[in-house]
């Protein structure tokens, strides 16, 4: 199954900047496209995957939160994570002057 990313996932994806990926596709590091969607072109994930870990450009762990996370990158995502974890951290924090 083909799952389409722009730059903009690829680069959050990847953990890199989005001029970063733009960088690489100018100077054609990237592998090629697939096709253009609005005047942008788009990749299959899996086949960015695989150059990138052939080319040594995933951070230690980074190919298993990209199969596990796929929207790492995800502004509202992240968002969400962490209100998530600053509400958790909150109640503990309660907890522990209540039971002192």
């Amino acid at each position: 199954m083909c799952e389409p990313v722009g730059l903009k996932e690829i680069a959050a994806r990847l953990h890199v900047t989005r001029q970063t990926a733009k960088t690489w596709h100018q100077r054609n590091i990237l592998p090629p496209h697939c096709g253009m969607v609005s005047g942008s072109p788009w990749w299959d994930w899996a086949a960015i995957l695989v150059w990138a870990d052939k080319t040594g450009r995933l951070t230690p762990g980074g190919l298993r939160r990209a199969r596990l996370d796929p929207d790492a990158g995800d502004p509202v995502a992240l968002a969400a994570r962490r209100d998530r974890r600053i509400a958790q951290i909150q109640r503990d924090a309660k907890r522990q002057r209540v039971a002192e």
